[in-house]
Formats: C-alpha cells, structure tokens, sequence
C-alpha cells in the first residue's frame, strides 16, 4: 500500500494579492501558514515550518500555462518583459496560482488567485 503524502504537504497559502506598480510590474504576493507553532495569525509571520523558504507561482491564460516564477519569500514580481512575452503586451487579465515546495515532500497545495487590471 502506498503512503499518501496529501496530509503532510505544505498547506496553501492565503491572502493571496496581485497589484500593478507604477512601472507595469505585477506585485503578486500572499501569507504563508504553518502547522508550526498552531499557523498563529498574530502580529508576525507564522513560523518556517519548511526550509529553506521556496514558492512556486504559476502564470496561466485561461487554462494554459503561461509561465512558472519561484521565490524565496512570500512575493514575486512579474516583469513587464515577461509579461510580453506571455501576453504580447501588458497583462491584464489572468489566473495564478501559488504553492509552497519542500525539499522533503515537494510542492505543497495550491491557492489560486486572479488578477483583473
């Protein structure tokens, strides 16, 4: 019988936000939660609970997947050139989602976001 992993997996984040600087650029950033500590939902960030920090965030246009950006904290930037190439021009509609990644156990569950702007 195989081990399900599912439970054990990076939980998704929350607060999931996107919003366009003044030089195109998209901020797309989020919370991380955590078993550590009871995920507190005080003043500060919950607690690392995988190490070293990584984040997977996926582009897509509709249903088809546009680009992949990793990140060592909570937020990413897409660029204004990559948001050409993806789109042809600036961005201004698109889904995204975003995961946590263990070394351990790989790419934790996704929450999914959308950006209209």
């Amino acid at each position: 019988m195989a081990l399900e992993s599912g439970p054990a997996l990076p939980l998704r984040p929350v607060h999931v936000r996107a919003a366009r600087h003044a030089d195109g650029s998209i901020l797309l950033s989020w919370t991380r939660r955590s078993r550590a500590d009871a995920d507190g939902w005080g003043v500060a960030e919950p607690a690392l609970e995988h190490v070293p920090e990584a984040w997977q965030l996926q582009i897509f246009n509709g249903s088809t997947l546009k680009r992949t950006i990793g990140s060592a904290s909570a937020a990413a930037v897409y660029g204004t050139a990559e948001q050409s190439a993806d789109f042809g021009g600036p961005a201004t509609n698109f889904n995204f989602s975003v995961r946590q990644v263990s070394p351990v156990l790989g790419a934790g569950h996704a929450t999914m976001g959308t950006f209209n702007g």
